[in-house]
């Protein structure tokens, strides 16, 4: 009976110890899971900063090459026309 007791206690002992090691783990995992996170944040804003950038790069470019005039004037255009609907949704906001 003794040894049965002794055994017992030995498991749990390992099993304890089995537990401390994965909750390191998980605190591991968790804090690299936020760092991710983070690293991915970075990124999206980057991307989204870059495509503005290759946006902009290709409005400059289309306004010096005459061949582009059309898409020049067509996205000049759509501005034009999404800041009129901006100002009338302040106007009707103001109403």
């Amino acid at each position: 009976m003794k040894d049965l007791v002794i055994s017992v206690k030995e498991k749990i002992k390992k099993l304890l110890f089995v537990l401390d090691e994965l909750k390191k783990e998980n605190s591991i995992l968790k804090k690299d899971i936020q760092e991710h996170k983070k690293q991915n944040e970075i990124m999206i804003t980057k991307i989204n900063n870059l495509t503005q950038k290759s946006d902009l790069l290709k409005i400059n470019h289309s306004i010096e090459s005459e061949s582009d005039s059309n898409y020049t004037k067509k996205k000049i255009d759509h501005y034009i026309r999404e800041i009129d609907k901006c100002i009338n949704l302040i106007d009707n906001r103001n109403v």
